[in-house]
């Protein structure tokens, strides 16, 4: 950075498929170039997207879904949208490109646009782990939570291990008030994710609170704070914390189902895996002038 005024600056570095990093700097002089390295890590938890590679669908549609998501990982989304519709056109039933697209329209937040295309995928895939999780966050986000119950209901059956989607069952349970059903999952959420978890605390200690069990939800939601002291929501979880200690009872209001708090979860960062090496129109030669 060059020619900053003096004073505190907050530095914020996010890439695709890592964790969203900040660091505090101070400028002490304004003539100066400062040199800033931040280091990310990798997202446990992120949403894999994979290249298709599925002999049955027509070359071309297959090419333009290749270079879709190579502009996903880029973040270049008009690009993405314009090689995805392009391989809509000649390959509307694929579940690839539906998942794809429905991705695309939950990051653009067009949440309607986007359960139409995952509905799509999992019609066609009813086993996509992944698609059937996605869709049930896109209904938390319309907050149609017993569609999206009903759905993440889905993806922990077809695969029980996979922690994002029982901590989003979790979450709408929550909202269904269905604290035992909350609690369950969110404790497999923490179990399942090795350490990734963290957010699900806020889930099980939002539960237990309802549930009366005081105690164990402020047990529950020190442990998150301790993990994650920064956060947004840092000063709601010590008030509830506070009232939880003075012996607060009756239902407690949930801190993580607004559609604009849960859609900037890091849980949703893209991570993209590729099958080939990208083809020759797709590399630019290196070039020594």
């Amino acid at each position: 950075f060059a020619d900053l005024t003096i004073g505190q600056y907050e530095i914020e570095a996010s890439a695709v498929g890592y964790l969203t990093a900040h660091q505090a700097y101070t400028v002490g002089s304004a003539y100066n170039t400062h040199r800033i390295e931040i280091s990310l890590e990798r997202d446990p938890a992120a949403v894999t997207l994979d290249e298709p590679n599925s002999p049955d669908m027509p070359a071309k549609a297959r090419k333009a879904t290749q270079r879709g998501v190579r502009a996903l990982k880029s973040g270049n989304l008009k690009q993405a949208e314009k090689q995805l519709q392009e391989a809509y056109k000649l390959a509307p039933d694929s579940p690839d490109v539906n998942f794809l697209l429905g991705y695309l329209r939950f990051v653009q937040k067009d949440y309607n646009s986007a359960q139409t295309f995952l509905v799509k995928t999992v019609t066609r895939d009813p086993k996509n782990v992944q698609a059937l999780t996605l869709l049930g966050r896109v209904r938390l986000q319309r907050r149609d939570y017993a569609a999206a119950g009903a759905t993440l209901d889905e993806a922990v059956l077809a695969d029980p291990d996979y922690w994002v989607a029982h901590r989003m069952l979790a979450e709408a349970a929550l909202n269904l008030h269905n604290y035992e059903k909350a609690r369950d999952h969110a404790n497999l959420a923490i179990q399942k994710s090795k350490g990734a978890g963290n957010s699900a605390r806020l889930m099980l200690g939002e539960a237990l609170a309802n549930l009366g069990k005081n105690q164990e939800a402020v047990t529950t939601l020190e442990a998150y704070l301790r993990e994650a002291p920064n956060v947004p929501e840092t000063p709601q979880v010590r008030d509830l914390v506070a009232q939880l200690q003075k012996g607060g009872s009756g239902r407690i209001t949930t801190l993580l189902t607004t559609p604009e708090s849960s859609v900037d979860d890091t849980e949703l960062r893209l991570s993209i895996k590729t099958w080939e090496p990208p083809g020759i129109d797709d590399s630019r030669p290196i070039v020594a002038e």
